[in-house]
């Protein structure tokens, strides 16, 4: 899925908007779902953390909704890349009593 920045977009995010809307607006969905729900990116992929913090002009990254079972969030990669989600869906099977609250709610540095 390419975002490039046009003339009339400065910024990365009014490209990335762009192009969610035409994607919606076509065929694009499936690809979309792909690109916007791929498991371990930022985890597994240091090259592509590092692209993605280099287009936004960021330091890090933080996301959840990728439960994990540390009493703390899950750091990658020096600290580009932090997981907040400790597992804590009541209505997950698979994640019911999981970590404790500061897996998911904490200070950043």
């Amino acid at each position: 899925m390419s975002c490039a920045r046009t003339a009339n977009e400065p910024d990365l995010i009014a490209a990335v908007n762009r192009r969610t809307r035409q994607l919606l607006a076509g065929d694009g969905e499936g690809m979309l779902w792909h690109v916007l729900s791929s498991a371990n990116i930022f985890e597994t992929q240091p090259a592509r953390l590092d692209r993605w913090l280099e287009l936004t002009d960021s330091g890090r990254v933080v996301f959840g909704h990728k439960p994990h079972r540390g009493a703390q969030p899950a750091v990658y990669h020096g600290g580009k890349a932090i997981n907040f989600d400790g597992g804590l869906s009541r209505s997950h099977r698979l994640h019911q009593g999981g970590a404790p609250v500061t897996a998911s709610v904490a200070p950043l540095d």
